[in-house]
């Protein structure tokens, strides 16, 4: 069983950002939503949240998808003690993912990576 933490508390071993990184979140808008959805629709879950939950290891292993591919699936299984849309906001606060959608019980996150990007975002409109 994950031991518990309090609010806020960070998970050790999670990917450190360089000293001075933006740690605020940036919303993506619509356009840059559809454009990260389009690119998610033939991915397959690289990560399952099961019967255990949403534990230090299984955040890790988020991080380290997110820092590889930038653009990934995780799939919440039907014995997952949490639905989707409970573990989103904290998968989010704890990887510093954007998330692009829930469909179903599968998360598509996004989180642009620091070295040689690979995913060109949409420009939002300036105005």
């Amino acid at each position: 069983m994950p031991e518990p933490r309090s609010a806020g508390e960070r998970h050790p071993g999670l990917t450190a950002r360089p000293a001075g990184a933006r740690w605020w979140r940036v919303t993506l808008s619509g356009k840059q939503r559809r454009h990260l959805r389009a690119l998610a629709h033939p991915l397959d879950a690289v990560v399952r949240v099961g019967h255990g939950g949403l534990t230090q290891g299984l955040l890790r292993e988020i991080d380290g998808a997110l820092e590889t591919h930038e653009l990934i699936k995780v799939k919440v299984s039907s014995e997952s003690p949490a639905e989707p849309d409970e573990l989103a906001p904290e998968i989010v606060r704890e990887t510093h993912a954007e998330l692009a959608q829930i469909i179903g019980r599968t998360l598509v996150l996004y989180r642009r990576r620091a070295k040689d990007p690979k995913i060109q975002l949409p420009r939002r409109k300036s105005g």
